[in-house]
């Protein structure tokens, strides 16, 4: 009896065969481009936790700290859009 992995790879094989090379990678730009603006996010995400644990450590966010947050997330903006300039200039039709 084969064993699940088996099938797995079995499976893996057939699929490679099915699809021509070109569609794969097209799905691994997609999927890096994905995990790219993803780990943006959960950066921006980290860097606004960090922030408020240090801004609400004297029970009250002044105008310094609220400037703080707005330059995390313009910060992040600017990562988001240089995503999104090389993507655009990616040659998708390969």
């Amino acid at each position: 009896m084969k064993q699940y992995s088996d099938f797995l790879f079995d499976g893996l094989a057939c699929l490679g065969t099915a699809v021509q090379f070109e569609s794969v990678e097209l799905w691994l730009k997609i999927i890096s481009l994905i995990l790219t603006i993803l780990s943006v996010i959960a950066s921006l995400v980290i860097k606004i936790i960090m922030w408020k644990q240090k801004a609400t450590k004297d029970g009250k966010i002044d105008n310094e700290e609220l400037k703080e947050l707005k330059n995390i997330v313009d910060e992040s903006k600017d990562e988001l859009k240089g995503v999104n300039e090389n993507e655009r200039h990616r040659n998708w039709s390969k």
